[in-house]
């Protein structure tokens, strides 16, 4: 049954001020010593990806006591990197044989050593990473697993980093979803951790949620967002999502690769209209495994074999407008509907719009152009690329979950919502 709905809603994007914006990070978890790394290289580049995030294990690092060396691959993998443009996020993780029986570097001998590790990794990688983060998902595993004993690693790893990279940028947390909803996270923010670090490292799942569509997760990450800035004395909180993804697999907690690559879209657009939010690493690149069945091996962009799956077409075309836009906002819409305006770089206008439920929708529009450029509409996420085509006032254009962009807009009026 078609339902038709007169909206009526006019919505005006008009250009009063010189907007200025911190550079937004868009990268991919890799493992590089299970990949190839001029596959992902490669990969990466296509995407027009600013960054990437790997891992340097410190029993990887210190073999032999107090004897220190970057593997190779790593050098090599980080210095391509940087050559082509792309930032790596560089975690400093895992526990040593040589220290607290390979666990969680908790004794005063096994902090410092840890210490010791991250400052000459960080050293090392002078012109190479300057993002760095300390430890990944502390909060789960073997314990301790509280924000305290988390806090002591922090403390003094941070300074060390900073006095052995000038240009470091340090992210603590690295933490869950659990230690997101438990007040984990807050209370490493009372304990004082901005004191010591540049932002918070957070992982947002949400595919075993009830509802696990972006807008219900940017409503927990904006929900969340506003519990530590209150932590915070209301101060802003540096935000950066270094893990977040959908799984593809079959069985409990899957999401189809179709809705995968419309989530991935969707929640980019959401949470760039959030400030305080930094940057957002994608789970992963690739498949880390075969089985199907298995949702640890189903996170990726492309299959094990590299072959590319739905997302990595929705990513290849989302990441320049995420990354080149300077101001996103969430409007007021229909029912049903979701837009986000968007300010280039430029200072042209865009909109995004999808249908929150993924249900094909018909909308009339009435435009005005911006005067410098003709209205154009492209849909994101083709196999093959698609060209925008000029968007002409009074028609009807179809939309449903993966966003479809219109540029070149100053006024843009919903007079009618066809379902």
């Amino acid at each position: 049954m078609t339902k038709s709905i007169l909206a009526s809603i006019a919505i005006i994007i008009i250009i009063t001020v010189s907007i200025s914006m911190a550079e937004f990070y868009i990268g991919v978890g890799t493992h590089v010593f299970e990949q190839n790394i001029d596959n992902n290289i490669n990969i990466i580049n296509k995407l027009r990806l600013n960054s990437l995030r790997d891992e340097i294990n410190w029993k990887g690092v210190e073999k032999d006591k107090g004897q220190y060396s970057i593997p190779k691959t790593l050098s090599i993998y980080f210095n391509k990197a940087i050559i082509s443009g792309v930032s790596p996020l560089v975690i400093f993780d895992y526990g040593n044989n040589l220290y607290d029986s390979g666990g969680k570097p908790v004794t005063r001998e096994g902090i410092d050593a840890f210490v010791t590790f991250a400052k000459f990794s960080a050293k090392e990688l002078s012109g190479l990473g300057s993002h760095f983060e300390i430890w990944n998902e502390w909060d789960m595993g073997v314990a301790p697993q509280s924000a305290d004993s988390y806090y002591e690693l922090v403390k003094a790893t941070a300074p060390a980093i900073r006095a052995a990279n000038g240009n470091a940028v340090i992210l603590a947390g690295a933490a869950t979803s659990q230690a997101m909803r438990s007040g984990w996270v807050t209370k490493l923010i009372e304990l004082g951790v901005l004191k010591y670090v540049d932002g918070i490292s957070i992982h947002p799942y949400v595919h075993c949620e009830r509802d696990a569509k972006p807008e219900a997760w940017f409503g927990y990450i904006n929900d969340f967002y506003r519990k530590l800035q209150k932590a915070n004395a209301d101060r802003e909180v540096p935000l950066y999502i270094t893990e977040m993804g959908w799984p593809s697999h079959k069985g409990t907690c899957a999401t189809p690769q179709e809705k995968v690559a419309q989530y991935l879209a969707r929640a980019l657009l959401l949470v760039r209209t959030l400030p305080a939010v930094k940057g957002f690493w994608w789970y992963d690149l690739k498949d880390d495994g075969i089985k199907m069945e298995e949702m640890e091996h189903n996170f990726g962009l492309l299959g094990f074999d590299y072959a590319p799956k739905a997302a990595l077409y929705s990513l290849r075309d989302i990441a320049p407008v995420i990354i080149k836009g300077m101001h996103f906002e969430k409007l007021q819409a229909p029912y049903g509907l979701v837009i986000i305006s968007m300010i280039d770089g430029s200072g042209n206008n865009n909109m995004a719009i999808w249908t929150e439920s993924g249900n094909n929708a018909k909308i009339e529009v009435n435009i005005t152009s911006n005067n410098r450029y003709i209205p154009q509409i492209y849909k994101i996420g083709s196999v093959i690329k698609q060209n925008p085509v000029s968007l002409q006032s009074g028609t009807f254009i179809t939309i449903d979950g993966m966003p479809t962009i219109i540029s070149g807009i100053e006024k843009f009026n919903i007079t009618k919502v066809v379902w």
